[in-house]
């Protein structure tokens, strides 16, 4: 399934979600998320 986004867009997004979050790689998002309570992947 293809969503349409362009990979511009999709870099602009985890760019403005490094930001948000105050960490500078994909792992720390996912170690972040998996710290979060009652997280179910």
């Amino acid at each position: 399934m293809r969503l349409g986004l362009s990979q511009r867009t999709v870099e602009t997004y985890v760019r403005r979600l490094f930001t948000k979050l105050d960490v500078n790689s994909r792992f720390k998002i996912v170690a972040w998320y998996m710290n979060q309570e009652n997280t179910d992947p």
